[in-house]
């Protein structure tokens, strides 16, 4: 390879590397993106917050449930008793 075809694919490289102001623009840009990230502090905050949340929501299901059992044991009650006292009351008039 001789010396004008290395400067030539040196030449051909440099125009794709980065210049200065390139650097100082993506700079200037992660700057501008600190406002919108997120901390550790916040990550944390946002940890016990979804914690809290799901507990909250564990509580409210296992709430329900119960409610849930208690009304059909309660409808069943008078239920299972008609049928039999209807079944009962049918096998003695025989």
């Amino acid at each position: 390879m001789s010396t004008e075809e290395s400067v030539a694919a040196l030449e051909a490289r440099i125009e794709s590397l980065a210049t200065k102001e390139d650097i100082v623009r993506l700079e200037t840009r992660m700057v501008a993106w600190e406002d919108y990230m997120a901390t550790k502090k916040d990550i944390a905050e946002l940890k016990g917050f979804i914690q809290e949340s799901v507990s909250q929501s564990e509580i409210k299901t296992l709430k329900q449930f119960i409610a849930f059992w208690v009304v059909i044991a309660g409808l069943s009650i008078p239920i299972l008793s008609g049928i039999f006292s209807f079944v009962f009351n049918t096998l003695t008039l025989r």
